[in-house]
């Protein structure tokens, strides 16, 4: 690269197929068992060269694909790292100026093509970002730069049947499969045949390793929606424990990018996934990606075709990795269904506006296939030992996808399993959860009712409950917390601020407010960041006034009766 910027453009551009093959071939080499400090500095020098030749990208040619929550999760506190582009010390002090391209090579096409669905991930990130930033400079679109190469994308991508291929490689097509869909859907039009065998395969496979075959004819071991091998010869695990994978160690951590000096522009590298979750979130977002761009197509047709068949199992697959462990997946699943149920609404949401396949939103997705897909997550709701923390979280994006579907029965429900957690000897017995785990799934279910719909009669016993639990905790082996630290407090919070009004009127009682439980708990929710609705009501004009009564109506009352008596005494003297 500094070679490049000492001897400039004009005889760089003489080499600059040779540059990128380089550039790709470094990148493709680092070996992955070393420190991902290597790794990062040949993502750099890839980076260098094509800022070089086409210029620092920008937001709009940085775009991904994805949210980059699909691959670090949405839970992650993690700092994440931050990979500085063209601000290094080790680069030249006298970078020639960019020249914008005239045309781009057919050549550095095909190489970039051929290294589209890499079995590395950090190669596919390196390709698809290099297609995005030069369809940019170039001021055309990655669909225009690859429409030469449908034929070979076609032969590349689909003409082998993927249950027969390595792991590796079967992450490798969805991903690049997922990403022509959503850049390039002019060439996998869903009326490709070979295409539609694909899906066909990818949701047998996954309903096969989740335990609801398809085709009771397929027995291949698969990936379940935990990213775990799945099939006759898989083991049989526990699936409320989140195994670590052995292959985590050599997981590269996610990172930023961030180009420029005076206008910064951070890209997010994902981090690498377990194989196993990276084809589960890689066939989310390809069924995702197929949805959002042939809308129309994908809820009308018949279900006497090969789309229509295979319509229900694919939502059926969304539903169930919602209860899943990664939080990638839970979070690919979760934007699908955002998007697909929104259109089931009616709303004309600018996700379904930006809709490149559809003028006009399809008729409301019909109930009895939501209800059979909701099912078999309720059932689990039938008794408290199946609620595992997943189970519960992919239960509250339920709630917040469906609310109008739940009625307080769910509500009382919850109350009956959290009292459950009352006798900690038994709930240790069972041996269902981990050892100190078990407050966590009752703080999950508290966690619920702020999303339950007109919930508001269940203030008192929720309050009433976690009172009761937090008493409870320090029985619990291999959890300790003081009753400030409480699990229950938080989400028990956010509850309470959602129905400010019957909050304030049940804790602003004679009765609570001498308890000095009810006191202490009020006045720790009222210093929650989460409670602005709760201050906010007592400052008004309903909460003031209740202030007032409750501080100074009995003095007033015994001032009116004193006043009174003397009076009355008086009269008869």
């Amino acid at each position: 690269y500094s070679l490049c910027c000492l001897m400039g453009h004009d005889w760089s551009s003489q080499y600059q197929v040779e540059l990128i093959h380089v550039a790709v071939f470094v990148l493709k080499d680092a070996p992955r068992e070393v420190s991902s400090s290597s790794i990062k500095i040949s993502l750099k020098f890839l980076f260098h060269i094509l800022c070089f030749f086409y210029g620092p990208p920008s937001l709009e040619s940085a775009g991904t694909l994805w949210d980059n929550n699909c691959f670090n999760g949405d839970d992650s506190s993690e700092d994440i790292e931050e990979l500085r582009i063209l601000i290094s010390e080790d680069l030249p002090k006298k970078v020639p100026p960019f020249i914008p391209p005239k045309s781009v090579s057919d050549l550095i096409i095909q190489i970039l093509v051929g290294e589209l669905m890499s079995p590395k991930h950090i190669v596919r990130f390196g390709v698809r970002f290099s297609l995005q930033h030069i369809a940019y400079a170039n001021k055309t679109s990655v669909g225009n730069l690859l429409a030469g190469c449908s034929p070979v994308l076609k032969q590349l991508l689909l003409s082998r049947p993927l249950r027969l291929l390595p792991l590796p490689e079967q992450v490798g097509i969805v991903e690049s499969l997922a990403f022509i869909v959503a850049r390039a859907p002019k060439i996998f039009p869903l009326s490709e045949s070979n295409l539609l065998r694909c899906l066909s395969d990818l949701l047998k496979m996954a309903s096969s390793a989740d335990g609801e075959s398809i085709n009771s004819g397929v027995g291949e071991p698969g990936i379940d929606k935990d990213g775990h091998a799945s099939g006759k010869h898989a083991q049989t695990k526990d699936l409320n424990l989140v195994t670590t994978h052995a292959s985590a160690i050599f997981l590269r951590g996610a990172c930023y990018a961030i180009f420029g000096q005076k206008e910064i522009t951070r890209i997010a590298v994902p981090a690498e996934l377990p194989m196993g979750v990276q084809l589960r979130v890689s066939i989310l977002l390809l069924f995702h990606e197929i949805i959002f761009k042939h809308t129309v197509e994908f809820f009308e047709a018949p279900s006497s075709t090969p789309i229509g068949n295979i319509r229900p199992h694919v939502i059926s697959l969304l539903f169930r990795s919602l209860i899943s462990h990664p939080p990638q997946a839970v979070s690919a699943a979760h934007t699908a269904l955002k998007y697909i149920l929104s259109m089931s609404g009616g709303t004309n949401t600018e996700q379904s506006i930006e809709s490149s396949s559809s003028h006009r939103l399809p008729k409301e997705i019909p109930k009895d296939l939501l209800q059979a897909c909701l099912r078999p997550v309720l059932l689990n709701l039938s008794d408290y030992r199946k609620l595992t923390v997943p189970l519960l979280r992919g239960l509250s994006r339920l709630l917040s996808l469906l609310s109008s579907w739940f009625n307080k029965t769910l509500g009382e429900k919850l109350i009956d399993h959290l009292r459950n957690w009352s006798n900690p000897e038994r709930i240790m017995s069972d041996g269902i959860w981990r050892q100190g785990e078990e407050p966590l799934v009752a703080a999950e279910i508290v966690g619920l009712f702020e999303l339950l719909p007109q919930a508001s009669l269940f203030v008192e016993p929720l309050v009433c409950v976690c009172i009761d639990l937090e008493t409870k905790l320090s029985l619990f082996k291999g959890f300790s917390a003081s009753a400030t630290m409480s699990p229950y407090r938080l989400p028990l919070t956010k509850y309470l601020n959602k129905y400010a009004k019957e909050t304030v009127n049940f804790f602003m009682r004679r009765q609570r407010l001498g308890n000095s439980i009810f006191s202490d708990l009020f006045q720790e929710i009222i210093n929650n960041q989460y409670a602005t609705k709760i201050r906010s009501y007592l400052s008004g004009p309903e909460g003031t006034t209740l202030l007032v009564q409750l501080c100074f109506d009995r003095p007033i009352m015994v001032e009116k009766t004193v006043d009174a008596a003397r009076k009355k005494g008086g009269a008869s003297v």
